[in-house]
């Protein structure tokens, strides 16, 4: 995730504390007090990236796979426009 969308949901901060931020987000069960905040984003951020596809590469990566993004995209709009 770049620097630019950390800061637009979250604020200005410094190159150290969006390093934390970034930690924080992967980790986020172990921050109680900001982790409905840091929920919220993972969320909002995954169902955006659902849209253009990049998500399927999200998942891909979460598994170490590599994956053609645009390739898997089309063939899955193809099945659902079928359906």
């Amino acid at each position: 995730m770049d620097d630019a969308t950390l800061v637009a949901k979250f604020g200005q901060m410094t190159a150290d504390e969006l390093v934390f931020l970034r930690a924080k987000i992967s980790i986020a069960r172990f921050f109680p007090q900001e982790m409905q905040q840091l929920l919220n984003f993972i969320g909002e951020t995954f169902a955006s990236r659902i849209e253009n596809g990049k998500v399927i590469g999200d998942m891909a990566d979460v598994f170490g796979k590599p994956v053609d993004e645009a390739k898997v995209f089309a063939i899955a709009q193809q099945l659902i426009a079928q359906q």
